[in-house]
């Protein structure tokens, strides 16, 4: 009989489902052991989210999808579905739904995830993160050094200038 855990298990078999990151394709945890996942998406655009699942089981599985819902202190922020797919013993496929960051604050959320397959469900809490995109955080970073440069500049005109009006008050003198 299923088990409703991460880690599914049917008999000895089980199904091992994996956050992916976007931009590497690396493995950020294997949810089959019950850790809090992470995950990063950029504001301001649509980001694919991708979870990978591996199907343990000697028979095909069909229509494998998740649906996630990203909250924010309890509160419903959003929710999709990836895309379905047929899994054949022991293959592993990954299954793809697009989160919009697009009105979102750059902060932590919570998105809990559930893996519907063959008539079962089995659902995670992961911590997810949508951050500034590097090309914003880099333009603050120019604009902060641009203003810095600007006021050296004058500190260093008006320095020059006090001197110059101190040198002729002094050589007005003798």
């Amino acid at each position: 009989m299923l088990e409703n855990a991460f880690g599914i298990k049917l008999n000895d078999a089980f199904a091992r489902i994996y956050i992916l990151d976007s931009y590497s394709n690396q493995v950020l945890e294997d949810a089959m052991y019950e850790q809090t996942l992470m995950k990063e998406f950029e504001q301001g655009k649509i980001n694919p989210f991708r979870i990978e699942v591996e199907n343990k089981w000697n028979t095909r599985i069909e229509e494998v999808f998740a649906t996630v819902s990203i909250t924010d202190a309890g509160t419903l922020i959003t929710d999709f579905k990836t895309v379905s797919v047929d899994t054949k013993p022991w293959e592993i496929k990954n299954i793809t739904g697009y989160f919009d960051t697009t009105n979102l604050e750059a902060k932590r959320y919570t998105a809990k995830i559930i893996l519907s397959y063959d008539g079962a469900t089995t659902s995670k809490l992961v911590a997810i993160y949508v951050h500034e995109p590097s090309s914003k955080t880099y333009m603050n970073y120019i604009i902060i050094a641009s203003i810095v440069a600007i006021l050296i500049f004058t500190i260093f005109i008006y320095l020059i200038w006090k001197v110059n009006k101190l040198s002729n008050q002094n050589g007005k003198k003798k």
